[in-house]
């Protein structure tokens, strides 16, 4: 199968990505909130 061979560089970037996603999103949200 070749989803299970997947390569560990591939998976981290992946949750990296995912990860900035999220700070960005609450950063966002932070600084809108703080505007009202």
């Amino acid at each position: 199968m070749l989803l299970e061979i997947t390569e560990p560089s591939c998976v981290i970037t992946e949750i990296h990505q995912c990860f900035w996603t999220l700070t960005l999103e609450m950063l966002l949200a932070v600084v809108v909130l703080c505007d009202y």
